[in-house]
């Protein structure tokens, strides 16, 4: 994993741990946006050389640690060359953020979406944790090609 990218899985654990709660305190709602435009800012990033963009998300970091983030400080110059958005991007993970994030902030929502990539789902009813899900499928399938699997070696044993 490429530090730009650990960064941004950084940011988007402290989104989705502020976004958790329902009710935020105004200071928690500023963590929040700031978080939310730190990461906006990781992906249009531009700089000379590659190396300057980890010290500037060195500086996005402190920035966050200290309150201070201020997305307008952090705006592509003229004539920069690379960005983070060129070297590593993956916009089908930041689509299901946002979609998750919409989803969390929309007023028809009685209950947490079922969103794909969330901590915990919803069945029945009951909420399960993702990894047992996924881990309870997964050997489901095993089971089902093992069963298939005996069922024709056993058909084949039984035609010689």
């Amino acid at each position: 994993l490429n530090p730009i990218s650990a960064f941004q899985n950084r940011l988007k654990d402290r989104i989705k741990t502020l976004a958790s709660n329902r009710v935020l305190t105004p200071e928690d709602e500023e963590r929040l946006q700031q978080a939310k435009e730190a990461l906006a800012v990781t992906f249009g990033l531009e700089a000379d050389r590659p190396g300057d963009i980890r010290r500037q998300i060195a500086k996005i970091a402190h920035a966050l640690e200290t309150g201070s983030f201020d997305a307008r400080a952090f705006y592509p110059e003229d004539g920069a060359r690379y960005s983070a958005e060129q070297l590593y991007l993956n916009t089908k993970v930041l689509d299901l953020v946002n979609i998750a994030e919409a989803e969390r902030l929309d007023y028809r929502y009685q209950q947490e979406p079922n969103v794909f990539f969330g901590i915990r789902k919803t069945y029945f009813g009951l909420p399960f944790n993702t990894l047992h899900i996924n881990a309870l499928v997964m050997a489901a399938f095993f089971l089902a090609g093992v069963v298939l699997l005996h069922l024709c070696l056993r058909r084949q044993l039984t035609k010689v």
